[in-house]
């Protein structure tokens, strides 16, 4: 099969998984996990640095992997996210499927999967590297995973699972050798001394909200008109919306005696929201990352009000780093306009992109991969 045939084969496939990626077999992978390593950074302003993103297979054959990264984008800008040795480990060629660095909404998203063999490799390793300009004068900023997927070398290819994560942590130092809060930590699980926004991926808002709907108040900062069309509801659980620009004169008509958490469209301005409620004494705030676009994405439960849901739209910074020339020579990593992803965005307008739609797109690429590729040499083994 030549290359062009190859290609037109696997956007067809693609289009057939987009039906099966959703309810893709699981494969129970104890002790397979992804970290932020290391685990705690201080630095001044001013300064970069450079985290690894750390997997650990647990022994299984790994074929590929995405995984999503939030940070604090008033602290932190991320200023290039490379490609590691994990899935090469072996001198085997890979693809890296998706490369994005959004910093408008903080937001870090990375694919890759191996090409040309039906094997995976088992030894843990660097996925990739992401390098941060500090640019906040102090604070802290968490840094969260969501949309974790690891992929195997089965036929069909199952996603790994459970998958532990470990999140990182990053403190911004004052000149002298302090960090920004009275005490260091050296995990993103500790307690500051002082209340402080909990950032929250949209799964364990999903989980918590389900268990403890009347511990929340749940607040949507979009326009009463986005709120109308679509919002988020569940059963049990009280829902305000109060637009970003009003919060300030509405606080009476938030209990400070729940726990309160924010959302908006993307999650560019919900935490601008929080901080403000804790300056306001509102002891527990939580920051839903990547907001309604990224609930949606996941298929959480929302209610509809009135007439059609408006097309969503994803923010217009997100750009493809020059580090990862592969996802942009792909043919198959670049759909029609009615499906435009954040990395080919570089305009200033927002586009008319699904949210999301760039982390389902990379897990349906790595399966196209996977399965083409097992196609392929079991025709050759049969010539």
């Amino acid at each position: 099969m030549n290359k062009n045939r190859l290609i037109v084969t696997g956007l067809a496939a693609f289009v057939l998984l987009f039906g099966v990626v959703a309810g893709m077999s699981v494969q129970a992978a104890q002790g397979a996990s992804i970290s932020v390593n290391p685990a705690s950074v201080n630095a001044e302003r001013g300064d970069t640095f450079t985290i690894s993103i750390t997997v650990d297979q647990a022994g299984a054959e790994l074929y590929g992997a995405q995984y999503v990264l939030y940070y604090d984008q008033s602290i932190l800008n991320a200023t290039a996210q490379a490609q590691g040795t994990l899935l090469s480990q072996d001198g085997k060629t890979t693809t890296v499927v998706a490369n994005v660095i959004n910093n408008s909404l903080g937001k870090l998203e990375y694919a890759e999967s191996r090409m040309g063999v039906p094997e995976g490799v088992t030894a843990s390793g660097v996925l990739a590297t992401v390098t941060f300009e500090v640019i906040g004068t102090s604070g802290t900023s968490h840094l969260v995973f969501s949309d974790v997927k690891l992929v195997d070398s089965d036929d069909p290819p199952n996603e790994l699972s459970p998958v532990t994560r470990t999140n990182g942590v990053f403190s911004v130092k004052y000149e002298g050798g302090d960090t920004s809060s009275s005490s260091s930590s050296s995990s993103s699980s500790s307690t500051p001394p002082y209340p402080s926004v909990n950032p929250i991926t949209v799964e364990q808002a999903y989980e918590t909200l389900q268990e403890e709907p009347g511990d929340f108040i749940l607040l949507d900062i979009r326009t009463a008109e986005e709120y109308s069309s679509e919002h988020i509801d569940m059963p049990g659980l009280e829902v305000l919306n109060i637009p970003e620009t009003k919060v300030a004169t509405r606080l009476e008509e938030l209990d400070k005696t729940k726990r309160i958490m924010v959302y908006d469209q993307s999650g560019s301005g919900s935490k601008a929201v929080c901080d403000d409620l804790v300056e306001q004494e509102f002891e527990d705030v939580y920051n839903m990352l990547g907001g309604f676009d990224e609930w949606k994405k996941m298929h959480y439960p929302t209610t509809l009000l009135a007439g059609p849901t408006p097309t969503s739209t994803v923010s217009s910074s997100a750009t493809p780093t020059s580090s990862s020339p592969d996802a942009s020579s792909v043919p198959i990593a670049q759909p029609s306009a009615t499906t435009g992803t954040e990395t080919n965005q570089t305009s200033a307008e927002p586009s008319g992109a699904i949210p999301g739609f760039e982390a389902l797109f990379a897990l349906g690429c790595i399966l196209v991969i996977a399965v083409l590729t097992r196609k392929k040499n079991r025709r050759r083994r049969g010539e």
